[in-house]
């Protein structure tokens, strides 16, 4: 095989037109002074933008076997938002303890609070800081092992996120625990919570998800608290079964239960502006393969076709999308 490649900014020009939005590069070859070797600037650059029909000519006649180019996402998104997805439980602590309640605490800063506290507020949460520096101490380092952030990081991190992206499935309870397993280095003996799922919490076909909806208003209000009120997309939130009958009442229950929780974080004030169902068909569960089926659609992996199939939970989730209610129908107060 032999071809040719390319790159959008290095020859597409049209830097401006037709409501493309400002990359990366248009910002840096515009800062004065220039940091280019030549003040140049790729606002122009091979005009590909308007002369791609000379380009696809020029390859014809080479007899490439194959382009490699790009596409400016500033050109097809100018308005695009930079955004990030942590996937978290939420954590309750088992009893009212002060332990137990520091415990939840703890573990959901460890859990949720190391990716999205520095790029909300600039740092890592406070007691991870305190906690593996005092590990740390114990296990003999001369610092912490949770690296810091210089005052310039802390500076450019700080409000980076135009939104917060949230996979919510299922919620723990939380107990602390009183072996501090000082020799043990990991991220479980530094957050060192005891955590559990209460038997009565209706299973799923994945042993770790169990149905527990009010779960999901009780982390979106904590983020709110936690982060101020970031506008949150939810970019994962359903539940699993066998796949045995495309009557699957117990998904169209959990999809109901966890909306309805989901309005009333929203009427509390949380500032959620999307909500994303997984998932869209059966697939290929990691390392659960094809026993555990998600989708609102049945797929059959045993057809050449690998035919879809509506589920009763696809009717519900079109009728949510058509009349905005957690009931599927239009009988709600929206």
């Amino acid at each position: 095989m032999f071809g040719t490649s390319t790159a959008s900014y290095q020859i597409e020009g049209a830097w401006n037109e037709d409501g493309k939005g400002e990359n990366i590069w248009d910002k840096v070859v515009h800062r004065v002074p220039s940091p280019v070797i030549d003040n140049s600037t790729g606002d122009v650059a091979c005009d590909s933008y308007h002369k791609f029909k000379e380009d696809v000519a020029m390859l014809k006649y080479l007899g490439v076997t194959h382009y490699r180019f790009s596409l400016s996402w500033s050109r097809i998104l100018p308005t695009g938002k930079v955004g990030m997805t942590i996937d978290t439980a939420w954590l309750e602590p088992d009893t009212n303890s002060t332990k137990d309640v520091y415990a939840a605490e703890r573990g959901q800063q460890f859990v949720h609070g190391w990716y999205a506290r520095p790029v909300t507020l600039g740092d890592y949460p406070v007691v991870m800081k305190k906690v593996i520096a005092e590990r740390s101490a114990l296990q003999g380092f001369t610092q912490s092992r949770l690296p810091q952030f210089t005052k310039d990081e802390i500076t450019y991190l700080k409000g980076t996120l135009d939104y917060l992206g949230l996979n919510y499935y299922t919620t723990f309870m939380v107990r602390d625990s009183d072996d501090e397993k000082i020799s043990d280095i990991s991220f479980e003996a530094d957050a060192n919570i005891n955590a559990y799922q209460k038997e009565e919490w209706p299973k799923s076909a994945t042993p770790w998800l169990r149905v527990v909806p009010w779960g999901l208003r009780k982390l979106l209000n904590w983020i709110k608290i936690t982060y101020g009120n970031i506008p949150i997309l939810i970019t994962e939130n359903g539940v699993s079964d066998d796949g045995s009958s495309l009557e699957d009442d117990a998904r169209v229950d959990y999809y109901q239960q966890h909306l309805s929780s989901l309005k009333d974080a929203m009427d509390d004030g949380v500032n959620v502006f999307g909500f994303t169902a997984w998932s869209l068909m059966d697939n290929f569960e990691w390392l659960q393969g094809y026993s555990e089926h998600f989708g609102l659609y049945r797929v059959d992996f045993s057809s050449s076709n690998q035919t879809r199939t509506p589920k009763k939970s696809a009717k519900y989730f079109k009728n949510v999308i058509q009349y905005r209610c957690v009931l599927g129908n239009s009988t709600c107060d929206k």
